[in-house]
């Protein structure tokens, strides 16, 4: 049986997932996001945490035909470079390079929300449904869209992008240079940003209690 390795590149937690054809997902891997670690250092990680899903997935690495790797920001699959990334450390990085200097198989860069929303079409809650719109929430906001069985990419690649949709003209600055991006108000980031706002200017909160002052 063939195998493949699916990687969630996100500001908080690096995921890999090893595979089936079917899209049934075997093992899965995960570890924390070092903030320390630079663009290069983070693309090597990639590949030692594919390397894990499958060893610990019990599959030999020869069955693993090709790793997929889902970056919040621009890539260039066709270079195989993460060209910018607004909340981690990727700025025209050769990711497919330093990844297989660490594991030679095929690998494959995209927008994150742009294979959630093709592995949604594919195997998840959107099959059936065409068009579909697929948004992703976490330290950021992501989306995608799939219509007429087709990956909406936009321009140079920028597909949807609806995180960074300003709804807050001069609002909150965002990681991507503008202010009042729709990801400063409405992600996990956003939350934990709101909820110290909130408990700074409420001494009497519950939350202090709940957190023990921290």
């Amino acid at each position: 049986m063939s195998y493949y390795i699916g990687i969630d590149v996100g500001g908080t937690n690096l995921v890999a997932g090893l595979v089936e054809e079917s899209g049934a997902i075997r093992h899965k891997v995960s570890q924390p996001v070092d903030r320390s670690l630079d663009g290069d250092a983070l693309s090597r990680l990639l590949a030692q945490l594919a390397r894990r899903a499958a060893q610990e997935g019990n599959v030999s690495l020869a069955d693993v035909r090709a790793v997929g790797a889902g970056f919040p920001g621009l890539v260039d699959n066709r270079t195989g470079v993460v060209v910018q990334t607004a909340n981690m450390p990727f700025d025209h990085t050769p990711v497919r390079a330093l990844f297989q200097s660490i594991w030679d198989v095929p690998f494959f860069l995209g927008n994150d929300a742009n294979c959630a929303a093709i592995g949604e079409y594919w195997a998840g809650a959107a099959k059936g449904c065409d068009p579909a719109v697929v948004v992703t929430l976490g330290t950021g906001i992501g989306s995608g869209m799939v219509s007429g069985g087709k990956l909406f990419t936009g321009f140079a690649n920028s597909g949807m992008e609806t995180g960074h949709t300003i709804i807050y003209p001069g609002g909150v600055p965002c990681t991507c240079g503008n202010r009042g991006c729709w990801e400063r108000y409405g992600s996990a980031t956003a939350l934990i940003r709101m909820a110290r706002e909130e408990m700074a200017q409420s001494p009497d909160s519950l939350l202090w209690t709940l957190c023990g002052g921290q």
